[in-house]
């Protein structure tokens, strides 16, 4: 099971660990969901990348879904998170429709 937060906005691509929360902070949150979870039952995840058009700071922080412009037979999907994933039906159609455009 993963207890999040699962994302956390860095300034730098090359920063994957800077404002990392210690283990010990998911005990006493991850209690309200397991009642006898423990630090010893804890484990930290993996830590990357997930592209973003824009920082969250600006206006925009969108997703982008287009051709590739180098290779055209490349479809790009890139900083999809949520309402993107839980529209992952309508971006695959829309995925599906760019690659049918040929």
């Amino acid at each position: 099971m993963w207890l999040g937060p699962t994302i956390l906005y860095q300034e730098r691509k090359d920063d994957y660990e800077s404002n990392r929360l210690p283990v010990e902070a998911f005990v006493e949150p991850a209690r309200r969901l397991l009642r006898d979870v423990t630090v010893d039952d804890l484990r930290l995840s993996g830590s990357g990348i997930r592209a973003k058009l824009h920082p969250p700071s600006e206006l925009f922080a969108d997703f982008l879904i287009r051709r590739d412009r180098n290779n055209p037979a490349v479809v790009q999907a890139a900083g999809i998170d949520s309402p993107g994933l839980t529209s992952c039906l309508a971006v695959g159609n829309l995925v599906a429709t760019i690659v049918a455009d040929t």
